[in-house]
């Protein structure tokens, strides 16, 4: 995934926050979320293929609570460690 429109487009269609993919691709700063949408960071072949596997499958469970929202990273760390994940 190249193109920041595409990146951007995915995000929405995830119906996840700035926040909320931060988390489920273990970034340190909603930031980052959004300077791949604005262009000013390139979207790493790593970040590319973990969002292309949240299109095709879907965020794993564990990162989303009942309510729609996001874990915060010490909980999908927690989960991680418990084998939730």
């Amino acid at each position: 995934m190249q193109w920041p429109e595409n990146f951007a487009a995915a995000r929405r269609f995830l119906d996840l926050s700035f926040r909320g993919l931060a988390i489920a691709l273990q970034l340190e700063s909603a930031n980052h979320i959004r300077e791949y949408e604005s262009g000013k960071r390139q979207i790493s072949g790593p970040i590319g293929v973990c969002l292309y596997y949240f299109l095709q499958y879907g965020v794993p469970d564990w990162f989303i609570d009942n309510d729609g929202h996001e874990h915060s990273q010490a909980q999908v760390d927690e989960a991680a460690a418990d084998g939730q994940a």
